[in-house]
């Protein structure tokens, strides 16, 4: 456990008449200090001393003696193993009632964090894609119900994936035109649900698909993968190269989720879907769209064909209004 030292206030205090001047710091201190090294440092190991470096323009005396006085020391722990690769983290703050809401509001008096995250689960040997071993990435997701002090053991929220008959793998190599992101948010009943973005395994077409993933039972257990993008069709090319999806929530617990479809090259045409999640069947779908309600169209465009769009991302207004930017 780490704290790390936000603000200090170190004073030179009069405590009676004398003749010298009053002491003014220098080197922009105070700040923390590592003795071993004599570096500046901002990270303390939870339950060891935490040491501070001042300097004076002059010696401190008895009239003029230096008082610290530490607040807002913030607490930092380890979610994640050492040793793997971690990418895009987010996370969500939910309130107690009666001003938020949250899955256990009789016991609960803390806010409850949510938080997610990409994490290197392990390496898939032989010739996967290009050659070689490559590293495999789950979705993982912890929770705080006391505020952040603690979290919960780390889980999978994407079921397939640990089960083995899925493995994902980030959107890019380092060269290509789009990577791995996800986005976290919490309904109004407090349950959580994440779009994150992965090449699968799944059906060894190498499509670039944008899942959600979601709980009913604010973060104990999930569902999901559900692919948002239109990876079915067949021609659809387009629906098969997708990344960077948002999310928003409204008020009636309706989930819209943005994304980019027909990422192909630098030079291509790409354009922002809209897609809504239909909550009534177990597991959750994606609702069609058109007059004859075609399924897996993966939404709506929501610009002109033949142009490129990038960055989209989605908010709700008054009146649970829907904007898309």
């Amino acid at each position: 456990m780490r704290l790390t030292l936000v603000l200090l206030t170190a004073a030179v205090h009069w405590t009676g008449t004398a003749n010298a001047a009053k002491p003014t710091f220098e080197n922009q201190t105070p700040v923390g200090f590592a003795p071993s090294d004599r570096t500046t440092r901002q990270d303390f190991i939870s339950g060891e001393q935490i040491s501070v470096r001042v300097d004076l323009n002059q010696a401190a005396t008895q009239d003029y003696p230096v008082f610290g006085h530490f607040h807002t020391l913030e607490r930092a722990d380890q979610i994640g193993p050492t040793g793997t690769d971690g990418m895009q983290v987010d996370i969500a703050l939910v309130d107690p009632a009666p001003f938020g809401t949250n899955d256990d509001t009789t016991t609960t008096t803390s806010p409850i964090i949510h938080m997610a995250w990409i994490e290197e689960v392990g390496v898939a040997a032989g010739r996967v894609y290009s050659g070689g071993a490559t590293p495999t990435y789950d979705v993982k997701y912890a929770r705080s119900v006391d505020g952040g002090k603690t979290f919960g053991a780390a889980s999978s929220i994407s079921p397939s994936s640990a089960s083995g008959s899925i493995t994902y793998f980030p959107l890019t190599t380092g060269t290509e035109f789009s990577y791995s992101t996800l986005d976290l948010e919490v309904d109004s009943a407090g349950n959580p649900r994440v779009v994150y973005a992965f090449i699968s395994t799944a059906d060894r077409a190498r499509n670039r698909n944008v899942y959600l993933s979601y709980s009913e039972d604010g973060g104990g257990s999930w569902k999901g993968p559900v692919v948002v993008n239109d990876a079915s069709t067949v021609g659809n090319t387009e629906g098969r190269n997708t990344a960077f999806p948002r999310m928003a929530i409204d008020d009636r617990n309706n989930i819209f989720i943005t994304y980019v479809r027909g990422l192909t090259s630098l030079v291509s045409t790409s354009d922002v879907m809209v897609a809504k999640v239909n909550r009534i069947p177990d597991p959750f779908a994606i609702l069609p769209v058109g007059e004859s309600g075609t399924t897996g169209t993966g939404g709506v465009r929501i610009g002109p064909d033949g142009d490129r769009h990038m960055g989209p991302d989605l908010a709700i207004g008054d009146g649970d209004a829907l904007h898309a930017i």
